[in-house]
């Protein structure tokens, strides 16, 4: 699965470091060699007007799938105080683009076509009315774990072990918004409380023992706790929640070949 979300004037805006014409140089490699490639697209306003040449190129370089992704980000400010989050009139925000220099250059800002929009908002604004609030949402949904279903893993850039990105995310807020809220650090306490971050680095235990170690166990049993103030992880109950799957909500309905991956 190849990430990349515009074209060689685009890509970069939001893929920050990346060269696109080394990205096809990459991808062409792949699917020479046999890979079976899949082009996912993550629809911003930068970059919607090139979804259908994006689609186009795909075909023309051999990718098996091409699929659009229609980002829930923008509508964080209705489950959490995101600290990269600009918020706007409309209530749904936008995220800053800096350069390497820490200057801001830009935004990322929801598509303007409603086609390329994340379709989870008003189901979220009715598990509100039903429930109160999201918070109180995650108290009580099941939660039936994507990776639990279609088994893997995410290893960080560090070689940290997680079961998914979303808790990876969620393992951050501390280190890198300066976030106190104990709710938004569940899974940090659980890192600190079975000896720290070594305790799921492959750089110095298998991968075996590590999923099947303390912090996999932790996070599956925080499940079953009755509230997120006892210990039931949010981003756990958000991203697999048995009433909402925004992800799911993110994917194209009519898309090229089979998607390699249905939660991606």
């Amino acid at each position: 699965m190849f990430g990349i979300d515009g074209l060689e004037d685009t890509n970069h805006i939001y893929r920050r470091g990346t060269v696109f014409s080394v990205v096809i140089k990459n991808a062409k490699a792949f699917i020479q060699a046999g890979g079976r490639a899949q082009w996912d697209f993550i629809v911003f306003k930068h970059n919607e007007h090139q979804v259908e040449k994006a689609r186009k190129l795909s075909k023309e370089l051999g990718f098996e799938t091409f699929q659009i992704k229609r980002t829930s980000r923008f509508y964080k400010v209705l489950w959490e105080k995101d600290p990269a989050l600009e918020y706007t009139s409309e209530k749904l925000g936008k995220y800053p683009i800096y350069n390497s220099k820490g200057q801001k250059i830009g935004y990322l800002e929801l598509p303007e076509n409603r086609y390329y929009r994340n379709n989870s908002l008003k189901i979220l604004k009715d598990l509100i009315k039903e429930f109160g609030s999201l918070d109180k949402y995650f108290d009580k949904v099941p939660i039936n774990c994507k990776t639990k279903r279609n088994p893997g893993i995410f290893i960080s850039a560090g070689g940290l072990v997680y079961p998914c990105c979303w808790v990876y995310d969620q393992s951050n807020y501390g280190i890198l918004y300066g976030v106190t809220d104990p709710i938004e650090l569940g899974v940090e306490n659980i890192l600190r409380e079975i000896g720290g971050s070594c305790q799921i680095s492959a750089k110095e235990r298998s991968i075996k023992d590590i999923v099947e170690g303390e912090f996999f166990k932790r996070i599956e049993e925080s499940w079953n706790l009755p509230t997120l103030v006892k210990g039931r992880l949010k981003v756990c109950a958000r991203v697999c929640g048995a009433r909402l799957d925004m992800h799911a909500k993110e994917h194209e309905k009519q898309f090229e070949g089979k998607m390699l991956d249905p939660w991606a």
